[in-house]
């Protein structure tokens, strides 16, 4: 995925092409420091409210 991927969508339509990119791959990679799935999916969540 390249800028020219999000270029011209809605800033919801873009978070949700991110999320749907890199949000598993993320919640497994935060779950490898947490150790639980409730708050992987927290942290995750936190990181793309954070980025937008």
């Amino acid at each position: 995925m390249d800028h020219e991927d999000l270029c011209g969508l809605s800033e919801d339509m873009q978070i949700e092409k991110l999320m749907t990119r890199f949000g598993e791959e993320l919640k497994r990679l935060t779950y490898t420091y947490v150790k639980d799935h409730a708050a992987a999916e927290d942290v995750t969540q936190e990181i793309f409210l954070k980025v937008f």
